[in-house]
């Protein structure tokens, strides 16, 4: 018998999670790592090639590629209410820009 892969959390309330697998595929490729995190303006060029499409300030409540997770290097990143910046995230993306 097969066993299914963990399921991660689902960002919207009444759908399923998806298998970790597609969520590793998306950290890797959608730069949502530490390892891989966009640090350069040329690297976000290069990440805009590689998706295809991105939003620019969208954070993990948002669906899709994100350049500010992709510079923030994590898939929970939040944007800060009422652009007050209270965090090192925020003020990273704010120096690459």
């Amino acid at each position: 018998m097969l066993t299914r892969p963990p399921l991660t959390q689902s960002r919207r309330i009444g759908t399923p999670p998806l298998p970790e697998q597609i969520e590793l595929h998306r950290d890797r490729m959608w730069r949502r790592d530490e390892d891989v995190r966009i640090e350069r303006a040329v690297d976000a060029e290069r990440f805009i090639e590689d998706v295809g499409f991105a939003n620019t300030l969208t954070d993990a409540r948002r669906a899709g590629p994100s350049l500010y997770i992709a510079v923030c290097g994590r898939r929970d990143v939040s944007l800060p209410r009422n652009g007050v910046s209270t965090g090192s995230d925020s003020d990273r993306v704010m120096a690459e820009a």
